[in-house]
């Protein structure tokens, strides 16, 4: 490929000054894979951290690069402005690779995403949200088991052990209140908690079609009785825990074909409605009865080493430069 790219990440600690550090410095794993598959691959590139989007519209301006690998996840100015990165590259008139600005921001605000996929007639929990306009009437909740969680917040960020509890519990405003106070202020989605598999799903676009790698499970079989069963920050992202220790991945997920069919149907339906591009991941809980719930749409996840996304192009038995190759072209091509 006779042309070079320039590889923009965020600079880990500009966004959150410390918070959520364990996220935001995860990015610089993505770089390094990356830039060594483009080198495998013979494309030339630079790479270039920015800490706003000012400085990432003047890296573009001392660039002669014609593409632009999205890897900038946060900025200072909050959730939202991580999402504008593809317009500001479109303005520059540069090619971007994954989903555009209106995807991100779609998919990064919960409650929104719901609604779409709600009206493509794919299955979300029930949910509400909660925050500074005024504390919403929860008796409009299911009866049962609700997740606490940031509504505009990605990698976990926001989300403990605490999150889980039932939707007839006194304590519920105290605990939206406690999640919402540890995401900054930001407003929080209460939604009903599917008991079930967690199970997640990557996709992306090649050659002009779109590739679902086998289903990935969280295997939760180590929690004791009564440890609340979820992927939250801490089973994310603090390796020395218990949580991330013992909720390993299973490629190929176990499932039944017609079930394992169902969720991979849903999670293409997924794609579709929030408009996605390039790559992504859907996140799933299972119901007893093989029913699959979308919990979140990804677009552009995590794609270090050591996440799902590239463990699961592994189990599908695609090579991870090979992967990275089909992003770039998917992002230069006519359609896009």
């Amino acid at each position: 490929m006779n042309f070079t790219v320039l590889l923009a990440h965020n600079v880990p600690g500009a966004a959150f000054g410390g918070a959520w550090q364990e996220s935001d410095a995860g990015v610089m794993a993505e770089v390094e894979a990356v830039s060594r598959a483009l080198s495998t691959l013979g494309i030339g590139h630079e790479v270039r951290g920015v800490a706003s989007a000012g400085e990432l519209a003047g890296a573009l301006s001392a660039s002669g690069s014609g593409l632009v690998f999205n890897l900038v996840e946060q900025l200072p100015g909050g959730p939202m402005e991580a999402c504008r990165v593809p317009d500001i590259c479109a303005a520059a008139g540069r090619r971007c690779t994954g989903s555009g600005s209106e995807c991100l921001a779609l998919c990064l605000d919960k409650g929104r995403t719901k609604d779409v996929l709600a009206e493509a007639g794919v299955k979300a929990p029930a949910g509400l949200r909660a925050g500074a306009g005024g504390e919403p009437d929860y008796s409009l909740l299911p009866a049962g088991k609700v997740i606490v969680k940031p509504a505009d917040t990605d990698a976990s960020e926001g989300i403990g052990a605490d999150s889980v509890l039932d939707s007839r519990d006194p304590a519920l405003p105290e605990v939206v209140k406690r999640v919402s106070d540890r995401s900054g202020g930001r407003d929080v989605l209460v939604e009903s908690y599917i008991t079930g598999r967690e199970v997640n799903v990557s996709l992306f676009e090649d050659g002009g079609g779109l590739r679902t790698m086998p289903l990935a499970e969280i295997d939760f079989s180590a929690f004791p009785p009564g440890m609340t069963r979820i992927v939250d920050y801490t089973a994310k992202w603090k390796t020395d825990s218990f949580e991330y220790l013992n909720t390993p991945r299973v490629i190929p997920a176990p499932f039944e074909e017609s079930v394992a069919r169902r969720i991979r149907v849903a999670a293409a339906a997924a794609w579709l409605a929030a408009g996605c591009r390039g790559y992504a991941r859907v996140d799933f809980r299972v119901s007893a009865d093989g029913t699959p719930w979308v919990l979140e749409v990804n677009p552009n996840p995590d794609i270090s080493p050591d996440a799902g996304f590239a463990a699961a192009l592994k189990a599908g038995g695609v090579e991870y430069a090979s992967f990275v190759e089909a992003v770039v072209k998917n992002a230069l091509s006519p359609d896009v």
